[in-house]
Formats: C-alpha cells, sequence, structure tokens
C-alpha cells in the first residue's frame, strides 16, 4: 500500500520523495518502511523512521486506500533467453524483486509480435502491479500507447523506441562500441570487422556508429565489406561467423562481436582452424557473462553488467509504483572495457579509452 504526502496546512506538503531524498534511499524504500515491509536493515529503517517523524510527514491511509490494491505481482518481458546475459539479468532482477515481496512472472515472445501481444494482454488482463518490458523491435508505437493507458507503472529496458514518457534503463551503446574498437586500435589492429547482431535493431546501429567513429579518428577505413549481420546471437551463430569472416575479409586481424556468446562461439572456431585468440586474432565481446572471465584464454570484453543491471530495473520499477507521479527517468548506463587475453594489448599498453576522453554526460542521443 503506498504512503501519501502530508505536511502542516500553510507550509508546502512534505512528500514521500522529499523523506527518500533526505534518507538517501530510494522512494520504494520509504513506503516499505511506512508499511512495515521489506528486507531492510533495522539501521536503515531506524534512520528512516526519525526522518518521518522530525518532518513532520503524515501517512494519509485514506488516500492511500483508494490505490489501486497490490497484488504484489509484476510481468517481465524478454525477447530471448538463450543469450546468458539475460539469464545473469534476471537473477539480479530476482534477488532484488524476492527481496520487496514481489514475485515476477516472465514471458519470452522471440521477436514475434503475436506472442508478444498475448503476453501482454495477459499482463493487463491479470492486474499485475506494472511491469518491466524489452519490445519486440517492430513494436508499433499504438501498442505503447495502449500500455500508457493501461495506467499501472512500466519500464522499458534495452529498447527506449524514441519515447521519453515512460522509465527507460539501458547500455550507451554508441559509448560501447567506440570503447571496443578504440581499444583494438591501441592494441595495434588496423582492421577489424563488426560481427553480428541485427541492423534492424537501434543498439546495433548506434553501436556500430562508435565502431565506425573510432575507425575515422584513428584514420582508418570502415569497409562495408567488414559489417557481418545476422539475426540469431548464439555461440552456434559465432561459429559461422568465424568462418564468413576468415573467409571473407581479407588481411582483417580483430573482430568485435555483438555479444559474448558470439565471441565465445568464434573464439573455439579461430583456434580449432590454428588462430591463437589475441595474437593471430583479436576479439572482443560484449556483455561480461560469467563465462567470458572464465575462457581460455579470457575473453576481453564490454561489461554492460547484467546482474546489475536487473537489480536496477527492479528497483526502478518498485520506486515507479511507490511513487507514480515522480518524473520520467531515461538512464543510459555506461559500459566498462574488461580488458583479457584476447585482445592482443599489450600488458604494457594502457587499451582502456582515457576517462578524460569521455566527459560525464556526454551520451549519444536517439
Amino acid at each position: 500500500m503506498l504512503a501519501e504526502s502530508g505536511g502542516i496546512a500553510g507550509k508546502a506538503p512534505i512528500r514521500l520523495r522529499d523523506i527518500a531524498k533526505k534518507a538517501g534511499v530510494s522512494a520504494a524504500t520509504v513506503s516499505l518502511v511506512l508499511n512495515d515491509k521489506g528486507a531492510i536493515s533495522e539501521a536503515t529503517r531506524a534512520r528512516i523512521k526519525k526522518l518521518i517523524f522530525d518532518s513532520g510527514y503524515i501517512y494519509n491511509k485514506r488516500a492511500a486506500s483508494m490505490r489501486p490494491r497490490r497484488t504484489y505481482d509484476v510481468g517481465v518481458l524478454l525477447q530471448d533467453i538463450t543469450n546468458p546475459y539475460f539469464a545473469e539479468m534476471l537473477s539480479g532482477l530476482s534477488g532484488f524483486l524476492s527481496n520487496s515481496r514481489y514475485l515476477y512472472f516472465l514471458a519470452i515472445a522471440e521477436e514475434d509480435a503475436g506472442r508478444q501481444e498475448r503476453f501482454l494482454k495477459a499482463f493487463m488482463e491479470t492486474g499485475m502491479d506494472g511491469a518491466i518490458l524489452y519490445l519486440n523491435r517492430d513494436t508499433p508505437p499504438g501498442l505503447l500507447d495502449e500500455l500508457k493507458r493501461w495506467g499501472r507503472p512500466v519500464v522499458l529496458a534495452y529498447r527506449r523506441f524514441g519515447r521519453d514518457d515512460f522509465d527507460y534503463l539501458g547500455t550507451d551503446h554508441y559509448f560501447g562500441g567506440k570503447m571496443a574498437a578504440e581499444a583494438l586500435i591501441r592494441a595495434g589492429h588496423r582492421r577489424i570487422v563488426f560481427a553480428g547482431g541485427s541492423k534492424k535493431t537501434e543498439n546495433r546501429r548506434m553501436r556500430h556508429q562508435g565502431y565506425v567513429d573510432a575507425l575515422r579518428e584513428a584514420g582508418l577505413d570502415a569497409d562495408p565489406g567488414d559489417d557481418y549481420s545476422l539475426d540469431s546471437n548464439t555461440q552456434k551463430d559465432g561459429v559461422d561467423l568465424s568462418e564468413r569472416i576468415l573467409s571473407g575479409s581479407r588481411g582483417a586481424t580483430a573482430a568485435m562481436f555483438y555479444t559474448d556468446a558470439l565471441a565465445l562461439g568464434a573464439l573455439g572456431a579461430f583456434r580449432r582452424r590454428g588462430l591463437t585468440p589475441g595474437r593471430d586474432m583479436g576479439i572482443i565481446g560484449f556483455d561480461d557473462i560469467r563465462e567470458a572471465e572464465m575462457s581460455i584464454p579470457g575473453l576481453c570484453t564490454v561489461s554492460a553488467d547484467p546482474f546489475g543491471m536487473g537489480q536496477r530495473l527492479a528497483e526502478t520499477l518498485l520506486v515507479r509504483i511507490a511513487d507514480p507521479d515522480r518524473s520520467f527517468t531515461q538512464v543510459f548506463e555506461k559500459p566498462r572495457l574488461m580488458i583479457r587475453e584476447t585482445s592482443g594489448c599489450p600488458r604494457d599498453v594502457s587499451c582502456a579509452i582515457p576517462e578524460a576522453a569521455v566527459p560525464e554526460g556526454n551520451r549519444w542521443r536517439q
């Protein structure tokens, strides 16, 4: 049940978000304290209660009772569960929600518009408190408008569709693509291919543009023949991509793969062809799944922090449920480069982009 704002006559009312800001916690955490729920430490709970008391905040139970009754159920829609990234993301999301009494119902649409529509209809008809949605790449604007009419909190994940009337959380794909290409350039590579991802997706276009800009700034050409796209991104696809790269890109010494799964599949295929990753062929993936660090040699990758992303998606949704009138947030998280052996970066050379080269807040926008 939500907490409502209160205050003293003649003064601006104190709102739940004001308490949260003073306490340095989310609005969802304050709401859980007010309702004596949630896995919150006693020290944090006591500090929040003291702030509530000192501020004169009044919990308006009557107003709160007029809100739709909570079900503590939320929907999660993904397009692909075969990518280990999403399994790790779900682990972070599940842990965060379970600490707040919430259950989630998972649906996998597999880029099928009909399946997606059926799942979303089910979410709306069962009266869930909200949803985290990684929508089909061809989702029409009308469907997003229908979600607004549903009136329940929705967080868009990974695909934004140019909408600023929803909360959104995703990776800064342009920065990630540029960072990966610059790392390979700093490692001495001059012919770098971009491998994987569907050209129909905005995230792929952003990542590819970062790659192109990095090459141009280094005085190198982005040859269209070095751009390999595909709709699926499994390890098996990575094996197939490696064959296309070796037969089609003459002189290529490095490859940027759209996912770690693709890169890991290609890594094994290159080794079977007698090539040593990191020496004969530089390889960088994208995601930073657990297998990337455990591979032999270790896979250099751009970390999109899947576990942490899941936690933050869940927190964003719970904050919106607790405070439905707050401003919408649009978050493009800056990924990190995880230097490992497959990049070919010498130990005495820094392949990471200097922080000064990428000012905070300098983000590519749709």
